[in-house]
């Protein structure tokens, strides 16, 4: 079970491989893209309380299975995660703070902690590219936080014009006429090596559902079922405790089991 939930705290090599020859869009279609990347960098959600009830599947073809999670916080810095089974079956409570992670597993009666600046990588399921911090930013609109606001160059792809990012998220950036991100896809510029991850919005632009798959056949399904925007949380509701009795691990040393 801990395989499932548990964190994982690996960072991800850097894919080196030599890139594919740069291919660059028309001046019209260039034009559209600039036009798309600086309602990017204009797009400013308001910051409030959130509530994100959730339904994840996750796992190889064949293999996947389903949790239901419920995500809320004042902001995405310090956060709440529960992930469940079934109706009052908890297999996780997460909480997350700006240099502090704990991970109380119920059914193992144990507890991971971390202390430090750089937030955990999440795994539901599957291991993500993403902390927790990263994926609120993502679930509320805040690409920006998680894919930054410069680029390398524009790029032709097989979906249209990609920015090029660099770093640790290499990949191109693709978005629609708002501004809004549309996919994100590592695999195309690291020869078929990393994520992709699709975007779909609901009526209301806000984000519905996150489709993520990688090179190794593993793919995460995250569908946004419920969003509510509720008063502040009080630090007892945002705040979680180890259990008496439970073993306080630190997750550095059990995060790959």
């Amino acid at each position: 079970m801990l395989r499932i939930l548990v964190p994982l705290l690996f960072a991800l090599s850097l894919l080196v491989s030599c890139a594919p020859k740069n291919v660059a869009p028309t001046p019209k279609a260039e034009a559209q893209a600039l036009k798309s990347w600086q309602s990017y960098l204009d797009r400013q959600p308001e910051s409030r309380p959130f509530r994100l009830s959730l339904s994840l599947r996750a796992g190889k073809k064949g293999e996947s299975r389903r949790v239901t999670a419920l995500l809320w916080g004042n902001d995405t810095q310090q956060l709440r995660l529960d992930v469940q089974a079934g109706v009052g079956a908890t297999l996780a409570k997460i909480s997350q703070k700006p240099e502090d992670f704990l991970l109380v597993a119920p059914v193992d009666g144990k507890a991971f902690w971390h202390h430090g600046a750089a937030s955990p990588r999440v795994r539901l399921g599957v291991p993500l590219p993403f902390s927790l911090p990263d994926l609120a930013n993502l679930l509320t609109g805040r690409e920006k936080a998680v894919f930054g606001t410069s680029y390398l160059r524009l790029d032709e792809t097989k979906q249209g014009p990609g920015f090029v990012l660099d770093g640790e998220l290499s990949g191109y950036l693709l978005l629609d006429t708002q501004g809004r991100v549309c996919a994100f896809d590592q695999m195309q510029l690291n020869h078929g090596q990393g994520w992709k991850i699709d975007f779909q919005y609901d009526e209301q632009g806000d984000l519905h559902k996150l489709d993520l798959t990688n090179h190794k056949g593993e793919r995460l399904l995250l569908l946004v079922k419920n969003r509510e925007n509720p008063g502040p949380f009080t630090e007892s509701q945002l705040t979680l405790s180890a259990p008496p009795g439970y073993p306080l691990l630190p997750l550095e040393k059990y995060a790959n089991r």
